[in-house]
């Protein structure tokens, strides 16, 4: 904690720094004196008295200024010239000494997010998993594929991709793919409302198609269900079928309808940085308790699954069609890995997994 604030107040004072200085160097740069270069406020630490200017550090590393000679109307300093005193320049030059600064501080952005590009590299949007039917799938996206523009430009991080894909515009794409550029166009699908809800001490099994939430005819509303649906009360599902499931509801959370290409990123890898228990540095995850972990979103359904008892059905309900039932995994349960090319089995339990 008291490292991340010692950081902190270490990137604030390079950027208060900076900013500064762009409001020094337009004023020297047309003639204005400068009477004090200041960083941080309250008491003074240190100064120094340059040939106009007196630098400072003041006590408190949350701030800075630049006094300018004639900036306070009320308190001229007559021993300075009149051509040396901000208030007798033109309103040009004013305006750049006062903008300077701001820009200054885009132009540190700009930098260190260019240095951040060149050493480090952007983080990839990558595609881990297509869903059949959807926007992405007719168009001929692929899992592996590397989206690198939206509508004409680069794409850093997928912030641009999903503001493009809220709007429910058409949307033109280039993605790489096997070294080489595909231009991909599609128009997002607007998806209805879906709820995750987690039920315990179950009695009976879920259907294909919600009917029913505790007696009344469901229309498709789930947050109109999210002031109704309390935890820890009872809740009852009916299904089109005749099956009906029953419990105590734990978690409720319903999504507002949106619009979706039918793509999810690929944000995880199933690969074991450390050793911790049985497992060991670069072992490759295949499957937990029969579920196969080829993607980051099998790796969050898991992580998901992992934090439920063995009586606690996750349910996943998208329209009213429910899209993923699954119960929380026992105490014990197998898991597959790859190490060193050879699949093993082991057997774990569930608190070795989420240590």
């Amino acid at each position: 904690m008291v490292l991340s604030i010692i950081y902190f107040l270490l990137i604030l004072t390079g950027i208060v720094v900076v900013h500064e200085l762009g409001h020094y160097l337009f004023s020297r740069l047309f003639g204005v004196r400068v009477i004090e270069f200041a960083i941080g406020m309250g008491p003074k630490l240190w100064s120094k008295k340059g040939k106009n200017t007196t630098f400072r550090i003041n006590a408190f590393p949350i701030g800075g200024y630049v006094r300018p000679a004639g900036e306070d109307l009320d308190n001229i300093d007559s021993s300075v010239p009149a051509n040396e005193q901000i208030q007798n320049k033109p309103a040009w030059q004013r305006f750049i000494i006062y903008f300077s600064g701001p820009a200054f501080s885009l132009l540190l952005g700009f930098l260190l997010l260019s240095l951040v590009a060149v050493v480090w590299g952007f983080q990839e949007v990558r595609i881990d998993k297509v869903e059949p039917g959807s926007p992405a799938a007719i168009s001929g996206m692929m899992p592996g594929d590397r989206i690198v523009n939206v509508n004409g430009k680069t794409l850093i991080d997928n912030t641009r991709l999903s503001e493009a894909v809220a709007a429910g515009d058409r949307i033109d794409l280039v993605v790489l793919r096997d070294g080489r550029e595909v231009e991909v166009t599609l128009l997002p699908e607007l998806l209805p409302q879906e709820a995750f809800i987690v039920i315990g001490n179950t009695t009976g099994e879920p259907g294909e198609v919600l009917s029913s939430i505790n007696g009344a005819a469901f229309n498709g509303d789930y947050v109109g269900y999210a002031g109704v649906l309390s935890p820890e009360s009872t809740v009852r599902l009916g299904f089109s079928d005749g099956t009906t499931l029953a419990g105590t509801l734990l978690t409720y959370s319903p999504t507002e309808e949106r619009y979706a290409m039918g793509i999810y990123y690929a944000n995880f890898k199933p690969l074991l940085a450390n050793d911790f228990g049985q497992f060991r540095e670069g072992d490759l995850l295949l499957a937990v308790n029969g579920m196969k972990t080829d993607t980051s979103y099998d790796l969050t359904t898991m992580s998901q699954l992992l934090s439920l008892k063995s009586n606690e059905l996750l349910i996943q309900l998208t329209g009213k069609e429910t899209t993923l039932a699954k119960y929380g995994f026992p105490e014990e349960f197998v898991v597959s890995i790859e190490r060193e090319g050879q699949t093993i089995e082991l057997t774990v339990s569930k608190n070795e997994m989420i240590a």
